[in-house]
């Protein structure tokens, strides 16, 4: 991890590899809860998964349960979602905002009949449109957790329809995803800069 680089030399690669949304505010925010961490716990913390987690980690309503993407740019999220009757909904319209216009899901709907909640089991699907054609998902249920499969469905989805540009997906080591919709140049690039892996396949 690089955490002995700063919060401000950190947000400027991500500025620079393209991943805006930074302020000063956040930055001070972040400075003044990494002042409270332990040393011996630090070590098993990055700061680079901290500033996409402020920036990527969009904003729930409470009172209406409703999910607003906050980054064009990189989408995250705990696989231990909040919302478990719309994890796959938020899930898609988190994608889609880091689609540059080229990701737009329409139609999104959740099929919940074999869900059995009072045991956290069963199956449900996500059926969506995109580019005229309409697709599903299939996901196990395994209480709130998020289902890494329906990533990896929607990503080859994404890469049988174009070349170039597919999702790439890293972790915080914990529970946090982090999502991109970029070229295997700037992966390359972005690991280099910032340690943090990425891959096509979400496990």
């Amino acid at each position: 991890m690089n955490n002995q680089t700063s919060f401000e030399e950190i947000a400027t690669q991500l500025n620079e590899l393209g991943i805006s949304g930074i302020n000063q505010e956040m930055i001070d925010a972040l400075q003044d809860s990494w002042d409270q961490i332990p040393y011996e716990v630090r070590e098993s913390i990055s700061k680079t998964a901290l500033l996409l987690d402020a920036v990527g980690m969009g904003k729930y309503d409470y009172e209406t349960w409703t999910y607003t993407p906050s980054s064009e740019d990189v989408y995250a999220f705990d696989v231990e979602v909040f919302n478990e009757e719309a994890m796959y909904r938020d899930f898609l319209r988190g994608v889609a905002a880091i689609g540059d216009g080229e990701l737009e899901f329409t139609e999104i709907e959740e099929n919940l009949e074999n869900v059995d909640w009072e045991n956290g089991t069963g199956s449900r699907s996500i059926t969506f449109q995109w580019r005229e054609n309409t697709y599903s998902l299939e996901a196990d249920v395994m209480d709130d957790w998020f289902d890494c499969g329906v990533a990896n469905q929607l990503n080859q989805i994404i890469m049988e329809q174009q070349e170039g540009k597919r999702l790439y997906f890293g972790s915080d080591g914990y529970q946090n995803i982090y999502v991109f919709y970029r070229d295997a140049e700037w992966a390359a690039a972005f690991t280099k800069a910032t340690g943090m892996q990425l891959a096509e396949v979400l496990n």
